[in-house]
């Protein structure tokens, strides 16, 4: 345990301070997805990828390669030969995750308190932040992310999407992951 202060601002600031940021900018993930075709659920692999303007990349290996890239203005998705761009003021709940995301990978507290509202949890398994957009419009389709850590890791972000389902996306090390 981290031993948090019970004031929220005051525990964001020092869990964000206390992660640890991802090595290269990259953090391997696996994502448990629900699939309404299937009626079952199917795991997702990839990597997010950081880079110092604010933009993200997130790089699905399997089950087959796609790339969703949000740049501070604009947004792009690439499946096999096919690519889509747009500006992400036409997406404001990418554009409120992409902010997010950023504060969290820089451990800014600030640029995340201003686009989320943050409640703070410390039980005896780690930590969980709670965040809910300040936007109205962007909390219509993303009422709330939970973020969950044990010490200065985070081991996964669970997306709770207006229609019920829940995406986690649990972070893997490097070595330990199998792109298959």
């Amino acid at each position: 345990m981290l031993g948090l202060p019970a004031d929220d601002d005051d525990a964001l600031d020092i869990l964000m301070g206390h992660i640890s940021p991802p090595k290269d900018g990259t953090i391997y993930f696996v994502e448990e997805r629900d699939s309404v075709l299937f009626s079952k659920s199917f795991e997702v692999k990839g990597y997010l990828r950081y880079f110092a303007d604010g933009s993200l990349e997130k790089v699905i290996e399997s089950p087959s390669r796609r790339i969703l890239r949000l740049g501070p203005d604009r947004v792009s998705i690439e499946s096999g030969a096919k690519r889509v761009e747009s500006s992400i003021s036409n997406y404001p709940v990418l554009a409120g995750l992409r902010a997010g995301i950023v504060g969290i990978v820089r451990r800014d507290s600030g640029a995340l308190s201003a686009v989320f509202e943050a409640t703070i949890e410390e039980p005896a398994d780690g930590w969980r932040v709670y965040l809910v957009p300040r936007d109205v419009t962007v909390r219509r389709s993303l009422p709330r992310l939970v973020l969950r850590g044990c010490g200065s890791d985070m081991t996964s972000v669970q997306l709770w999407l207006n229609e019920g389902t829940v995406e986690e996306m649990r972070f893997v090390p490097k070595e330990t992951r199998d792109p298959r």
